[in-house]
This record gives structure tokens, C-alpha cells and sequence, in this order.
């Protein structure tokens, strides 16, 4: 009879403490609930937007300058949002068992002071990395945001070390070689790769050639860490995205493509207020969003 009560005792502990497990480790991944945006092999309604008919997510996209580049490359600036902005997260209290349930509000990068909305620019994040010396690791997976809100999520650990139980167990560091992952591809049937061998940025390799380099120290929730975004097409020709400092909340402050044109970014009161621009012609435009709140 002992027998069979601790047997079921350790079945019970099994079948609850794993889930709590699996559910921590996808925290960073793109699902039904996350993602956003145009993503392959879906299906969308709406004349001027696109309603995703299987979760019912709106997404809008309004372009606001658009400058003819070489080779197709245009350097184009515009507003995506994504009506999916909440998310639901938990924390969990490994010495009583008890779990804490909350909704939270997603501010996405790069961010322009609206909740949904967003520049079109490209962004990469990850979930909390966990440093203890020299030794380091990303508790989690890569998500990349492209210019039209498609969030994609790469399964990359990037060292050979992590944390079982979260950032917050310091004492609970492993190898594990498995997770030293540098070159993944995404599972959405978009065919790209992510590279994150460099120490110092992450190379993005899309099925057309073009290459996405994201530069900075470290990536870590909702773009903080990202210092700039190259894009580089086949045939050499690049737009580079600067961003703030990299810390959040993240916004944008300049592009720049390969003829030397430049697209300014000004902020009040934490909000995207004007853009500044010169046209085809030479001729310094501007778009403003309103004084002084902005977006």
C-alpha cells in the first residue's frame, strides 16, 4: 500500500511540474495568441487591412513616404499595427507550487508611444539572458519582427549553458551543449535562417538573398540591446535602421540607404512627433503627428 501511494504521489508530481516547465520555456515563442502581422499559409480578409480569419488578429499598415531606391530597394517608412496586444503571463512560486496569472500589454519595437502601433522596421529579441561571470545564456528563443508586423521565431539557445529553471535560479547552471545552436530556421514555412555565431551581431539570410544584419552587445526582450539593423540585398545595395541606445523603450532614430538619404525621427514627450525626409528632388519634407502629444 506505501508502495503504491508514493507511486502515485510521484506520477501526480510529474504530471503537474512538467507543464509548469514547458510552459516557462516557450514564454519568447510565437503562437496563436503572439503572432502578428502577414505570416505564410494563412488566411486573411479585409479590403484595406488583413484580418487573420484563424485568430482574428487585425493588421494595418499605413505607408507614409516612400523614395525610389536602386534595384528595388526603396527606402520606404510607414505604421504597422496589430490589434493582438495582450498577452497572458504567469509567474511561479517554486517553494509553494502556486502560480500567478496576469494579462499584460505588449509595447512593440520599434516603439512609437501607441499601444499596437509600430514603426515598419526590422527588430530581433529574445527572452532575459542570465550572466554569472563569465558564463552566460539566453533563457529562451530569438523572435524577429519584420517591417510588416510578421513576428518569426527561431529555436536558438546560443550558448553552452543555461539555466534549467529560469534566470533566477543563479545556482543552476548546466552544460548544455544541445542548446549551442548558432544557425536555426524558422518553422513558419518562411524559409530564413538566423545565424547568431558573431559575438558582437545576428545575420538574418531570407530566401531571395537578402541579409538582415542586427548589431549590438545583446538582444533581449522587445528589442532592448539593438543598436541598428543593416539590410543588404543581393546586390549590395543596404538601408541601415539606427536605433536609440538600444535601451527600452526602443525607437528609431534615423535611416540612411546606400545613396546616402536620410530619414530623421523626432520625439516629444516619449511619442514619434515629426519625421524629416528630402524627396526625389532634394526638397526637405516633413511629416508631423500632432503637437505635443505625437502618436
Amino acid at each position: 500500500m506505501l508502495k503504491r501511494l508514493t507511486l502515485l504521489i510521484l506520477c501526480f508530481t510529474f504530471a503537474v511540474t512538467i507543464p509548469l516547465k514547458e510552459a516557462l520555456a516557450q514564454s519568447n515563442r510565437v503562437t496563436t495568441s503572439t503572432a502578428s502581422g502577414v505570416m505564410p499559409y494563412s488566411l486573411y480578409g479585409g479590403a484595406r487591412e488583413n484580418i487573420n480569419l484563424a485568430t482574428g488578429n487585425l493588421n494595418l499598415q499605413i505607408p507614409l513616404l516612400s523614395v525610389p531606391g536602386r534595384a528595388g530597394l526603396d527606402l520606404s517608412v510607414g505604421l504597422t499595427y496589430d490589434s493582438k496586444n495582450n498577452y497572458l503571463t504567469y509567474t511561479y512560486n517554486e517553494y509553494t507550487g502556486q502560480v500567478f496569472y496576469s494579462t499584460q500589454t505588449e509595447q512593440r519595437a520599434p516603439y512609437v508611444g501607441s499601444t499596437g502601433w509600430r514603426v515598419n522596421a526590422p527588430v530581433i529579441s529574445s527572452s532575459a539572458r542570465c550572466e554569472e561571470g563569465t558564463i552566460y545564456a539566453y533563457d529562451g528563443d530569438f523572435v524577429v519582427t519584420m517591417p510588416d508586423g510578421s513576428r518569426h521565431h527561431f529555436e536558438n539557445e546560443d550558448n553552452t549553458y543555461a539555466r534549467p529553471y529560469g534566470c533566477d535560479n543563479a545556482y543552476q547552471q548546466v552544460p548544455y551543449p544541445a542548446g549551442d545552436a548558432p544557425l536555426n530556421d524558422s518553422n513558419d514555412g518562411s524559409f530564413m535562417r538566423l545565424d547568431t555565431s558573431p559575438s558582437d551581431h545576428a545575420i538574418l539570410r531570407m530566401k531571395d538573398g537578402t541579409r538582415i544584419y542586427f548589431y549590438g552587445a545583446t538582444f533581449l526582450p522587445y528589442g532592448t540591446g539593438l543598436t541598428s539593423a543593416k539590410v543588404v540585398d543581393p546586390n549590395g545595395n543596404f538601408i541601415v535602421y539606427t536605433y536609440s541606445g538600444g535601451a527600452w523603450p526602443i525607437a528609431i532614430s534615423s535611416i540612411t540607404d546606400s545613396l546616402g538619404r536620410v530619414v530623421n525621427f523626432t520625439y516629444t514627450s516619449g511619442k514619434l512627433s515629426q519625421i524629416t525626409y528630402k524627396d526625389s528632388s532634394g526638397t526637405q519634407r516633413s511629416i508631423s503627428f500632432g503637437s505635443p502629444a505625437g502618436i
